[in-house]
């Protein structure tokens, strides 16, 4: 299960070992990428992600299951 609060950098790293590359920003919200996948990411306002139900959705729409994520 991720564990929260996790600092951003943390968290881009633990995406980069699964695959994923950026962190990019056309828009309002920076994105990383895997294939033609495109996963939006919370922008790093307070440096750390502690909400739960936010780093689950974005594991979720990323595909990543709680075993991966917890080996990255």
């Amino acid at each position: 299960m991720p564990s929260v609060p996790i600092e951003y950098r943390e968290f881009l790293r633990k995406l980069r070992q699964l695959g994923f590359s950026g962190p990019f920003q056309v828009g309002r919200h920076p994105f990383v990428i895997r294939g033609k996948q495109k996963i939006g990411i919370p922008n790093p306002h307070g440096r750390t992600i502690d909400d739960m139900g936010l780093l689950r959705r974005v594991l979720r729409h990323a595909g990543i299951r709680d075993e991966e994520w917890d080996r990255a």
